[in-house]
């Protein structure tokens, strides 16, 4: 779910597909991995909050 949706309650198109999409690639590219995988809810929160990306996957051209 996009930042605004959990912190704030709200929908806003298109930047909340835009976050969608954004992680629905990351998960195509890291072959179905799961996102902060290993981390729990509020160790998750903390990092968007904090703005701390996912890394790029291996499988993943810079380009994209």
């Amino acid at each position: 779910m996009p930042p605004e949706t959990i912190f704030l309650r709200e929908y806003t198109p298109p930047a909340s597909d835009a976050w969608s999409f954004s992680v629905l690639l990351w998960e195509l590219f890291s072959l179905g991995g799961t996102p902060y995988a290993g981390n729990t809810s509020k160790e998750i929160e903390k990092s968007i909050r904090e703005e701390n990306l996912l890394a790029r996957p291996r499988n993943c051209p810079g380009s994209v």
